[in-house]
């Protein structure tokens, strides 16, 4: 009855209406429940649901006084596409028994982090998107293969409409200042809707504040001690011939004798050469090193000509320090919003959350190999 072009528009957001206000246990039952249907059924389930949400995103009049987390109809279908998402992963391809977390060599979690999404294993660090996922214990990291692509759970007019920075906002909002009012619905809680560029702008909030608050830090810092104000931003300067160990050997001193500056904004002066960094100038830095440290000549890591991807070099003569940086390096990509031309296989973003690799990971990275020993 669902799937019936009758009931889309006047029965079913009443349907999710009442699913979305379903206790969190019910909502797990429904997770379970829905896991075992067919691949078909779920996704045309998920085509309704995402019909309606689209219909309701070009129909409706949307200002910054009445936003879509306002409206009941998309908020509701949006938490009941979660119970299709969860009910995806539950019923998909998961990792082995034996891919268990390993956590040794994670930092500690900053609790005000971004990233402080989900990390550690059995630790009391363990944390996850919401109370389906803590109640389910279940990650997308855990799924290999979904029942359904995570890509179809994108819904291209929501992105294109969403006000980023107030869903940002509501979403960073303060547990008990939410309470004070009604809680403002966040799509940022709902992460599997919203496409990668549309994450990046949340991401790009997220480091803006943060280089705000250490720049009035800093002023602070020093209209108190009455001391000269440090420098506001991360200045590096480098000649172009040398950008890698200039880079390098800068970043170092600041990583050893004062770790916080990689929160400010970075400003790149290139030696001999005029012109104030507004953007423009770290980006060609950053592209310029990336070139640079993935250079086959360089000897730090090696192409495998058949996913093109890049590894680790197990023959490099540099050291882990210096691969610490070449990462601080990469942060900081992310942190300044620059976008880096990387081809990475994914197991390395599985273990930077945590996890250990395994043999299916073979298969994205060296497919000969992993088909031989198969």
């Amino acid at each position: 009855v669902l799937g019936a072009e009758a009931y889309l528009e006047n029965l079913v957001p009443l349907v999710c209406r009442g699913v979305a206000l379903l206790p969190p246990e019910a909502q797990v039952a429904l997770v379970r429940s829905w896991s075992h249907h067919s691949t078909a059924r779920l996704k045309s389930m998920l085509e309704n649901l995402q019909q309606i949400l689209s219909l309701r995103v070009y129909t409706g009049t949307f200002t910054r006084d009445y936003l879509m987390n306002d409206d009941e109809t998309i908020t509701s279908c949006t938490s009941f596409i979660r119970i299709i998402y969860f009910a995806s992963l539950l019923g998909g391809t998961h990792y082995s028994a034996k891919a268990v977390w390993d956590t040794s060599e994670l930092p500690l979690i900053d609790t005000d982090n971004f990233s402080s999404i989900e990390m550690g294993g059995n630790s009391s660090r363990v944390r996850y998107h919401n109370s389906l996922a803590s109640r389910l214990q279940l990650s997308p990291l855990d799924v290999r293969i979904p029942l359904i692509a995570a890509e179809e759970f994108y819904n291209e007019p929501l992105n294109e409409t969403i006000e980023m920075d107030r869903d940002f906002a509501y979403w960073k909002m303060p547990e008990h200042a939410a309470a004070a009012e009604k809680a403002k619905f966040s799509f940022m809680a709902h992460p599997f809707i919203l496409n990668p560029a549309t994450k990046a702008q949340a991401l790009y909030y997220d480091n803006r504040i943060r280089m705000y608050s250490e720049r009035r830090m800093n002023l602070f810092q020093s209209m108190m001690g009455g001391v000269q104000q440090p420098n506001p931003y991360l200045k590096l300067q480098v000649r172009r011939d040398h950008i890698v160990e200039d880079a390098l050997v800068e970043l170092e001193v600041v990583v050893l004798e004062n770790p916080q500056d990689l929160k400010k904004q970075l400003m790149v002066e290139f030696d001999a050469e005029q012109g104030i960094d507004e953007g423009g100038l770290s980006k060609e830095f950053f592209q310029l090193v990336v070139e640079e440290i993935f250079n086959q000549d360089y000897g730090m890591f090696v192409h495998c000509a058949e996913t093109h991807t890049y590894w680790f070099n197990p023959s490099s003569y540099e050291s882990c320090a210096q691969f610490t940086l070449i990462g601080i390096v990469l942060g900081l990509a992310m942190y300044n919003s620059v976008i880096l031309d990387l081809h990475l296989p994914s197991v390395i973003y599985r273990k930077l959350q945590g996890k250990r690799g395994v043999f299916e990971d073979l298969r994205d990275f060296k497919l000969s190999v992993w088909r031989g020993l198969q």
